[in-house]
């Protein structure tokens, strides 16, 4: 899915980083993994809302994400 309905970036963010502020800016912590889908400009959609326990994010779970989001963002 992520290939076909999605343009997948990945961002390795160290800290005092360019890519650190990204992500502040976008008002995620530094802690990783995190996935937000953002517009064209850069305007946040959504963010996939980490668990505290990193080991529970399943396949089926994250697959849902991305269709509430194409669902949120189509026009």
């Amino acid at each position: 899915m992520l290939n076909e309905k999605f343009i997948y970036t990945e961002m390795w963010v160290e800290s005092g980083s360019e890519g650190e502020s990204v992500l502040k800016a976008l008002k995620f912590s530094t802690a990783l993994p995190q996935y937000a889908i953002v517009d064209a400009d850069g305007n946040l959609i959504s963010r996939y809302e980490r668990p505290t326990n990193v080991a529970s994010m399943t396949p089926d779970g994250f697959a849902s994400y991305l269709e509430d989001t194409l669902k949120k963002a189509a026009p």
